[in-house]
């Protein structure tokens, strides 16, 4: 049965609430709003699969990619569209063609991350674009068996974690599955995002004069004003305003800079307990492609020095060099060393900082923005 002792010890990817045949186990939020699994001890039937599934029980070897491109789409608006280059819409169209389905994170109504598939065009632009949140798995690893089952090609797509428990959840290969990870920093707290969002709302409301504020949509990474290195926020509202009728309203900072949420993110104030040893790092999560941004790449190509956006995609599998070969694209074979100088994740987990307890004392009664600032300013001085 599993066991959560330490919270570092799970990574929330209901690889365990998926295979229990009893269905024992549920996942519920902490105070943080990260996910781990409850036990119903008293229906548990003591078959164990709930810890021969767990990735971090049964973390896989490290392993080194066996192709390393600089990669951008060919269609601008699709580039435009993209948080980088492009390169998983384009992936995931491959899979479309052949009449498969496509896993990927999307928005709920509340703006939390949620896991989805998508079986056309329409569904597949829900997942456009960065999510920096954990999204929940809910039942799609046994959607993704279903699919396969049936034979149909099937695209997931996820963190490593998530990929490590699909892998170890479905516990033997397909050749009809197509799986890719993304570069991961680490996964902020849905709690903290939450209470930010409200604040955000709050203030938009009182800036504006305006009344029944709602976000219309999230864009974690906007390249409308700065391009793709601006790392812009933004967050498009509507509301009654004084005279009646609904207005919109676009609220931008650039992320790294500006932005609290991004900061306080980009800083591990609030990441996950498990990412700062995460168990899926070193590409353990069996991944046949991994994607994200090729940080520092105009200094190996002025092909992509332009601001518009360049993903890094790195095959791991021989499956993953046949797809990324079937791909027309702008493609340009990179050294392994050269995408991992940008994105050291790739190996290295982040650092707890040692101001995240204090960011989460009380924090149901705090101001979610002042308690960030705070922390940042204890971190600034820590460093200086």
């Amino acid at each position: 049965m599993i066991r959560i002792v330490e919270k570092r010890d799970c990574c929330g990817c209901t690889a365990c609430m998926s295979v229990c045949p009893a269905g024992c186990i549920s996942m519920k939020a902490d105070e943080e709003g990260f996910l781990y699994p409850e036990v119903d001890t008293g229906s548990c039937i003591g078959c164990g699969l709930c810890e021969k599934v767990c990735p971090v029980l049964n973390a896989g070897g490290p392993r080194k990619p066996l192709l390393s491109l600089a990669f951008r789409t060919e269609d601008a608006g699709l580039l435009e569209r993209s948080a980088s280059g492009g390169a998983f819409p384009e992936i995931a169209r491959r899979i479309l063609e052949r009449g498969g389905v496509v896993f990927g994170s999307r928005f709920d109504d509340r703006h939390q991350a949620v896991h989805d598939f998508a079986e056309d065009a329409a569904g597949l632009s829900r997942f456009t674009g960065s999510k920096y949140l954990q999204s929940r798995m809910e039942d799609n690893y046994r959607k993704v068996r279903s699919f396969l089952l049936e034979g149909r090609d099937v695209m997931f797509t996820g963190t490593p974690c998530q990929v490590a428990g699909l892998n170890a959840f479905l516990r033997k290969p397909y050749d009809r599955l197509l799986t890719v990870d993304l570069i991961c920093h680490g996964v902020p707290s849905p709690a903290v995002w939450g209470k930010y969002l409200q604040e955000e709302i709050l203030s938009a409301g009182s800036r504006n004069g305006m009344e029944n504020v709602q976000v219309e949509e999230v864009r974690f990474r906007d390249k409308e004003f700065s391009g793709w290195k601006g790392y812009d926020f933004t967050i498009f509202f509507s509301g009654s305003g004084v005279h009646g009728g609904r207005r919109m309203l676009r609220f931008s900072e650039k992320g790294k800079e500006e932005n609290l949420f991004i900061r306080g993110f980009l800083s591990d104030l609030y990441s996950r307990p498990s990412c700062y040893r995460c168990p899926a790092r070193c590409f353990r999560s069996g991944s046949d492609i991994t994607i994200g941004d090729f940080w520092g790449i105009e200094r190996f190509s002025t092909l992509f020095d332009d601001n518009r956006g360049a993903s890094a995609v790195l095959a791991n599998t021989p499956k993953g060099v046949d797809m990324l070969s079937s791909i027309e694209a702008v493609k340009v074979q990179m050294e392994y060393a050269d995408v991992l100088g940008g994105n050291r994740c790739l190996e290295y987990s982040v650092s707890l900082p040692p101001e995240r307890d204090m960011f989460f004392k009380d924090l149901s009664d705090a101001n979610v923005h002042e308690r960030i600032r705070e922390c940042l300013r204890i971190k600034g001085n820590r460093k200086s």
